[in-house]
This record gives structure tokens, C-alpha cells and sequence, in this order.
């Protein structure tokens, strides 16, 4: 089903993954912020047209899991395996979304997946992107310090976001890096840090500005879980991101 082909149905939360980034937890992190806001998602697997476009090359090899062989790449077979594995997406969406009693939708598509993933639509408020991360683990290790970069929005559904993130860490440790866009934090922001911290005692929070951003993700780029970004983040920063982070990156309207 195609969400934007139904006017009645309005999406809310976008999870696009591709052969690298996709896993069972990425499909129940979506699956859990849909249902927190009981709102529609739609997964979207990516057929990364790079990927295809070097296997297409001649000097391009692949090595047989089963005989260890070295042997010419073969596009066709790339793409059917690909598609196996969108389908196996779509069971593992299906599947999460009906026991969560969340509607859910699936497309597949070809292109360039940071392309595809930072096309604005309207009434999304959540576009979570899947990366090539410990997400494709099936479990997350627990009693470690888990940690989340995060850059200031305004917005209550930052604070949605954190408290569906907080169940899945339970009682573990976090570190929140908070990069703000002004020399202070707002109030706002500051009363949802406080709140988080009385409901999560082992919560550290460590305040940035914005500028920092280059220098934090040079020398802690690995270290986070998360990350959550506005929407409306200047592109050049969103694309600094993905390009540095290889955890999920979670856009809020």
C-alpha cells in the first residue's frame, strides 16, 4: 500500500532503511514511536542505486558465502537478493505493526539513499533513518552508558522521542550531548531536561552550541546510539551528520 497515493491516510512516521542499515530493531523502534503517538508508519526499503552501479563495473568481484570462491558480480542477482530482503522487511514491518495495533504501509524504491531519506513530506513528523550500525544486532547490549546526540528544537516531540528511547534503555546509563542553537537554553527545554533527569536518576546531560558540532563528531562520532535532529536543520549540517554518525538518525518536524 502507498500512503501518498490515499489521501485518507496520513503518515506520520517514515522509517527508510536499505541493505546495510536494515534490522528487527530498527523496524521496533519505529514501530514503538508510531505507537506512542498512535500515528501511521510506512517503511521504506531503499535499493541503493550506487550499490548496484559498482557492482555493474567489470573489476567489481563478490565471494561466494558458500565456497569461499571469488567470482565476477553478478547485478541480476544482486537485485533479486535485495528484493528478498525488502520482503523480508516488509514481514518483519507487518508483523511488529499488527501486534502494536499500529497501520502501517511499505513501498519499494531504487535511488541514492540519503537522497530518498532527506525528501521532505508533508505530515511526517518523524523520519527515522536507518543506518549501518550495532542495529542490525537483534539485541542491544544492557549495563552500558548509552548515548544520544541530540540538536535543540523547540518542539515537544523531541521530548516523545526521548521518552520511547528511555524504555528501550531502561534503567542503564545515558549521556545526552545537547547542542544548542543560542547561547542559552530556552525554557522550554530546559523544564523537558528536568523532567527527564527526575524520571531517569542516571541521566548526564552535556551542553554544546551548535558550532561544536564538527569537533563532536570528529572524536565521539562512534560513540553515540542516537541521533535527533530538526526537520528543518540546514542541510549541510543534516548530511555532516549522516555522513559522520553510523547510528540511526531520528528528523522531527
Amino acid at each position: 500500500m502507498n500512503p501518498h497515493s490515499d489521501p485518507k491516510v496520513k503518515t506520520n512516521v517514515i522509517l527508510t532503511v536499505d541493505a546495510c542499515s536494515y534490522s528487527n530493531n530498527m523496524v521496533e523502534l519505529a514501530v514503538a514511536i508510531a505507537a506512542s503517538g498512535k500515528i501511521h508508519l510506512h517503511g521504506l526499503f531503499i535499493e541503493d542505486e550506487d550499490l548496484l552501479t559498482v557492482a555493474e563495473l567489470p573489476f567489481t568481484r563478490e565471494i561466494s558465502l558458500t565456497t569461499a570462491q571469488e567470482q565476477p558480480t553478478d547485478t541480476t542477482r544482486m537485485q533479486n537478493s535485495l528484493r528478498a530482503l525488502g520482503t523480508q522487511f516488509k514481514t518483519a514491518l507487518q508483523r511488529s505493526a499488527q501486534a502494536a495495533d499500529v497501520s502501517w504501509s511499505y513501498d519499494y524504491v531504487r535511488g541514492r539513499r540519503d537522497d530518498i531519506a532527506l525528501t521532505e513530506e508533508r505530515d511526517v513528523r518523524y523520519t527515522i533513518l536507518g543506518r549501518t550500525s550495532l542495529h542490525r544486532a537483534e539485541t542491544i547490549p544492557r549495563q552500558r552508558t548509552h548515548r544520544i546526540l541530540i540538536v535543540e528544537d523547540h518542539s515537544s516531540l523531541i521530548g516523545q522521542i526521548l521518552q520511547v528511547l528511555l524504555q528501550r534503555i531502561h534503567a542503564d546509563p545515558l549521556e545526552i550531548t545537547w547542542l544548542q542553537q543560542g547561547s542559552d537554553l530556552s525554557g522550554q527545554t530546559r523544564s523537558l531536561l528536568e523532567d527527564l533527569q527526575h524520571e531517569h536518576p542516571r541521566m548526564m546531560i552535556h551542553t554544546h552550541k551548535l558550532d561544536d558540532l564538527e569537533s563532536i563528531l570528529s572524536s565521539r562520532a562512534h560513540a553515540f546510539e542516537y541521533a535527533i535532529l530538526p526537520q528543518q536543520t540546514d542541510k549541510g549540517i543534516q548530511q555532516q551528520v549522516l555522513d559522520k554518525l553510523d547510528c540511526p538518525v531520528i528528523l522531527v518536524a
